[in-house]
């Protein structure tokens, strides 16, 4: 591991900077704690910090603090705790990351994706290689999202587990297919409040939520209370099942879904 250099005023920012509790901050906060200090001056220590892997750049005048204990060149806090330096409050974990927070995942994530309520100029960042991808919903979707510990030491805001359902039926492709969505909530079957779920799904107020939802709890013989609620909000019109492939495949009239993943496929997946 390459020795560390902590000069005074290193240090002294150091110290500053974690009064709060947190791991990160900005540059403006240490021009706010160090006020004798110029700004150049400061600009020149952070860089120094960062050389000396003290610390690392998150985004321009975000920093998160490297642990002397650990080998800056490889660290990497957990993915989920960099969304807020990222991006701010509100946010919250979403979809594919949010399922892999609640434990549904059966292969590892590949991005970290973070639901806003705002127009960004840019949707996807990398973090020390970690590709980070940012989603915007608008007023209507963004709800249902919580403090969830993800360690002993550390929560993030992220969609509760009903919510997590409906932004994954709402978007499939932001999840892994419908397959994936499937095995997860055949795994969470026995955790769901279905009464909550409905409730979203009405808020979400989306037909095509609808009929996916009711789709796969009946696919997959779900014990609920909600499914002939969900068959009366349903719509006339065709819903593809996925929305990771083409839209094409046989229609199920009831549900008025377009099947255009294959149904055994979904049924054996919760075997597996």
């Amino acid at each position: 591991m390459k020795e560390k250099k902590v000069s005074r005023v290193a240090s002294s920012i150091l110290v500053k900077m974690q009064e709060d509790g947190k791991s990160w901050f900005t540059t403006n906060q240490v021009y706010v704690a160090f006020p004798t200090m110029s700004s150049s001056t400061i600009r020149t220590h952070l860089q120094r910090m960062c050389e000396y892997g003290l610390i690392f750049r998150v985004k321009n005048e975000t920093y998160w603090i490297i642990p002397y204990e650990m080998d800056a060149e490889t660290y990497m806090p957990s993915w989920h705790l960099l969304a807020e330096p990222l991006v701010g409050q509100p946010y919250y974990i979403g979809y594919y990351s949010a399922l892999q927070l609640h434990g549904l995942i059966t292969q590892p994530a590949l991005a970290e994706q973070v639901v806003i309520d705002r127009k960004m100029n840019n949707y996807l960042t990398t973090v020390r290689e970690v590709p980070f991808r940012f989603i915007k919903h608008n007023e209507t979707h963004f709800f249902g999202y919580k403090k969830i510990w993800i360690d002993d030491y550390n929560r993030v805001y992220a969609s509760d587990l009903e919510k997590t359902f409906i932004d994954c039926l709402f978007m499939p492709h932001r999840a892994g297919g419908v397959i994936e969505i499937a095995k997860a909530l055949y795994m969470a079957k026995n955790k769901l409040d279905f009464e909550r779920l409905l409730l979203y799904a009405q808020q979400m107020n989306s037909k095509s939520v609808v009929k996916r939802l009711g789709y796969l709890l009946e696919l997959m013989d779900i014990e609920n209370p909600i499914i002939e609620r969900l068959h009366t909000l349903r719509t006339a019109s065709l819903t593809p099942l996925d929305t990771e492939v083409p839209h094409q495949g046989k229609a199920s009239t009831k549900w008025n879904i377009i099947q255009n993943v294959d149904v055994q496929t979904i049924k054996n997946s919760i075997l597996s």
